[in-house]
C-alpha cells in the first residue's frame, strides 16, 4: 500500500496543539475533582494557614532556596503574585525592596500582616484579589515579577501576558514539573477514600509551551523537589490531609492515617512525606527574544 501523506502533514502534536486550551482542560479537570468534594477552599480557612505556619521549616527553607535563584537588587520594585503568608515578600521587604503582594486569601494576608509585625518588616502593599481580577491600572510596573507555586489560573496565557505587561525587568515563575509529594499522596488516597481518581493541576511542560506559542521565549531550569512538608506527628499529618481532602468521618481518617503510617519517614526533623518530584523555574527578561543560530 502506498503512503499518500504529504510530508507537510507529518507535524508533531507539540506543533499543532493549542497549549493554552490544554492547560485549561487539565485545570478544569483538577477543579472538578476538588470541587466535587468541597475541598477547593483549603487556603481560605485560617486554621489550615496556621497549620502551615506552625510547621514553619518547610516554607522558610523553600523561600530561602528560591531567593538565591532570583536576581533582585536591594532597592528593586517587586510584584509577588500569590504571596501566601509572605515567605518571599517579607524577606524581600527587609532587604530593601518595595513589594506589592497580590493574594486572594484574606486568611493568608492576615497571617502575613502578623508575620510582618513580629519580624519588624517594612510596609508591604497588599491587593486582596485573584490575579485574574487585578487590572494593570491597579498596579505600576516592576523590576521583578514573581509567581511562586501560585499559577491557579484557568487562562494561563492571559495571566502571563499580564505579568509581562507590568514587568519592566524580569518575570520568574516557579511551578511543578511533576506532582509534588503531597499530590502523589492525594493521587493514591483519593480512590481509596472516594472511589474516583484525583487529577493534579497542569504542569510546567504545558506552561512552557504556552509561553512559546505566545512569543515569550523563556529560560527553564529543572531541579528535584526536595522541599517536602515536615510534620511533628503522624496525627498532625493526618489532620492536614483530612483537611485537604475535606474528610470528616472516622472511616476516611483511618484510611488516611494507615496510609501515611506506611508512606512517611521519620528523622530528627519530624515526619516527612516520601516521594520524588521535579520542579521548574521559568524566567525571562522583558522583550527577550531567542538568539539565532547559524
Amino acid at each position: 500500500m502506498t503512503d499518500t501523506r504529504d510530508d507537510s502533514e507529518d507535524i508533531s502534536v507539540a506543533d499543532t496543539l493549542n497549549w493554552n486550551e490544554e492547560w485549561e482542560r487539565r485545570y478544569i479537570r483538577h477543579l472538578i475533582t476538588v470541587s466535587s468534594k468541597n475541598c477547593g477552599e483549603y487556603w481560605k480557612n485560617p486554621r489550615n494557614v496556621q497549620r502551615v505556619i506552625k510547621r514553619g521549616t518547610f516554607p522558610a527553607r523553600q523561600a530561602s532556596h528560591q531567593l538565591k535563584q532570583i536576581e533582585i537588587p536591594e532597592s528593586a520594585t517587586v510584584l509577588d503574585i500569590g504571596s501566601g503568608t509572605g515567605t518571599l515578600a517579607i524577606p524581600l521587604a527587609k532587604r530593601g525592596c518595595s513589594v506589592t503582594a497580590v493574594e486572594p486569601s484574606k486568611a493568608m494576608i492576615d497571617s502575613m500582616l502578623r508575620c510582618q509585625t513580629k519580624l519588624k518588616s517594612p510596609h508591604i502593599r497588599t491587593v486582596n484579589k485573584s490575579w485574574e481580577d487585578v487590572t494593570p491600572d491597579e498596579l505600576e510596573t516592576y523590576d521583578v515579577v514573581i509567581a511562586s507555586y501560585s499559577l491557579t489560573m484557568k487562562d494561563i496565557a492571559d495571566a502571563v501576558r499580564k505579568m509581562d505587561l507590568v514587568s519592566r525587568g524580569s518575570v520568574y515563575l516557579f511551578w511543578y514539573l511533576t506532582p509534588p509529594a503531597w499530590a502523589q499522596i492525594m493521587q493514591n488516597l483519593w480512590p481509596k477514600v472516594y472511589g474516583s481518581p484525583y487529577y493534579f493541576k497542569p504542569t510546567a511542560e504545558v506552561l512552557f509551551q504556552v509561553l512559546l506559542q505566545h512569543k515569550i521565549y523563556p529560560n527553564m531550569e529543572v531541579e528535584i523537589g526536595s522541599h517536602s512538608p515536615v510534620y511533628s506527628s503522624l496525627g498532625e499529618a493526618a489532620d492536614d490531609f483530612c483537611a485537604r481532602m475535606n474528610c470528616k468521618d472516622d472511616r476516611a481518617r483511618r484510611i488516611i492515617t494507615n496510609y501515611l503510617r506506611q508512606h512517611m519517614k521519620w528523622d530528627e526533623k519530624g515526619w516527612e512525606l516520601r516521594g520524588d518530584s521535579w520542579n521548574a523555574r521559568i524566567w525571562w527578561k522583558k522583550g527577550q527574544t531567542p538568539v539565532p543560530r547559524n
